[in-house]
């Protein structure tokens, strides 16, 4: 190799090095921003029992033939909507199960695609509009996955309300603590 050539590449490697992307420091601001955001949701979610939504999943299991022999009886209107809304929430426990479920491993998801995204804009891997694009994107699916955790944390309190409320239920389950009313 001659001197001209050897040059000549030492040349185009540094072109090419010096025309790399610098990453957009407030682009790697938000896009941690959204990480640090995931993280949180994820803590969160693994806080909240699932065993709870089991519980009460059991109780209906256990319990749904005396709902519904009671449901046959005559009740005064507070006992049957105690016990109507008691067995609706029983019902969508195992649902909101499943929801837990799925919220938890979309923001780990989420988190992993975002830690992916800063590492890719840390290699300056994308032109300025492609990353502006793909932390728009990512930022939408923050939001709507932080929506989603606080449907799971309002589905949490509503199945702890109910295995709270569960002694109030087992007396109008068992006739005690109601009204009946005389046809």
């Amino acid at each position: 190799m001659n001197r001209g050539t050897a040059f000549a590449s030492i040349l185009v490697l540094s072109a090419a090095t010096a025309c790399r992307n610098v990453p957009d420091a407030e682009q790697i601001a938000v896009v941690d921003s959204l990480i640090t955001s995931m993280e949180a949701a994820n803590l969160t979610l693994n806080e909240l029992d699932l065993d709870r939504y089991y519980k009460a999943t059991m109780i209906l299991e256990h319990d749904s033939s005396r709902f519904l022999q009671r449901f046959d009886d005559t009740l005064d209107r507070s006992s049957a909507m105690t016990l109507a809304g008691h067995y609706k929430q029983l019902q969508q426990a195992e649902h909101m199960a499943l929801d837990h479920q799925q919220v938890h491993a979309t923001t780990a998801e989420a988190t992993r695609r975002l830690k992916n995204l800063r590492n890719d804009l840390l290699a300056s891997a994308f032109d300025v509009e492609d990353a502006a694009n793909a932390i728009t994107l990512e930022r939408n699916n923050a939001e709507q996955l932080s929506e989603m955790v606080q449907q799971v944390i309002t589905n949490y309190r509503t199945t702890q309300n109910v295995l709270a409320n569960q002694a109030v239920v087992d007396s109008l389950l068992s006739g005690h603590g109601d009204k009946l009313l005389q046809p």
